[in-house]
């Protein structure tokens, strides 16, 4: 199943290349300095609104000073997203104080075992500043759309083998994996996607392009 999510990881990646080539030239110099594969001119998005664990809402309204960063995922994600999450901790660190400025905010994809809930704990075992959420299917796929990336189920997982005690308590239905677009992706404080990074490129252009911006 893991070298099945590799060769999905690979192909998705290169669509998500694809999908910005038309916006995106990569370069050390370019879109004011930024670097990394820079989206130039800088993509407008809409707002998305989101229902939290505490009964409050959490938009990805643009706050002044405070530049976001985003990736779609899931909490069972065995590879890229806990990876991705852990350097996105490095780069906040690196950050020093202007870090606390910086939205970090994971996106899960996977509505039928995502809630709310799960996912704000998910993104805080990293940090406790970031912030997972998820959506109805419609939020999910606008959003999507809006950034130009995509997701969806691989069949569930064979049977469970005799005397497998440690998946015998889980669902045949619940064991998925959930194939989806890996990139981060930067927004400016005006909510305008300025560049976009991918998972082994290195993270040092993420937190350069995150201290021009503050």
């Amino acid at each position: 199943m893991r070298r099945m999510t590799a060769r999905f990881t690979r192909r998705v990646r290169h669509a998500s290349v694809s999908t910005f080539a038309a916006l995106a030239v990569a370069a050390c110099e370019a879109g004011g300095g930024l670097q990394g594969t820079v989206v130039h001119p800088p993509k407008e998005l809409p707002a998305f609104e989101f229902a939290i664990a505490d009964g409050g809402t959490y938009s990805t309204e643009p706050e002044s000073g405070r530049p976001m960063v985003v990736i779609f995922g899931y909490t069972h994600c065995p590879d890229v997203c806990p990876t991705t999450l852990a350097e996105w901790k490095r780069v906040k660190t690196g950050l020093g104080a202007d870090g606390a400025r910086v939205r970090f905010l994971f996106v899960s994809v996977d509505r039928d075992r995502d809630t709310p809930a799960i996912s704000q704990q998910y993104a805080a075992r990293f940090d406790p500043s970031f912030t997972g959420v998820t959506g109805d299917s419609a939020t999910i796929d606008r959003m999507q759309r809006a950034f130009g990336v995509a997701s969806f189920h691989e069949h569930a997982a064979p049977p469970t083998a005799p005397g497998d005690s440690s998946r015998d308590s889980v669902p045949n239905s619940a064991r998925y994996n959930v194939n989806h677009t890996t990139a981060t992706f930067l927004l400016d404080d005006r909510g305008r996607m300025v560049s976009v990074h991918s998972p082994g490129s290195g993270w040092g252009a993420l937190a350069a392009n995150l201290e021009r911006l503050l």
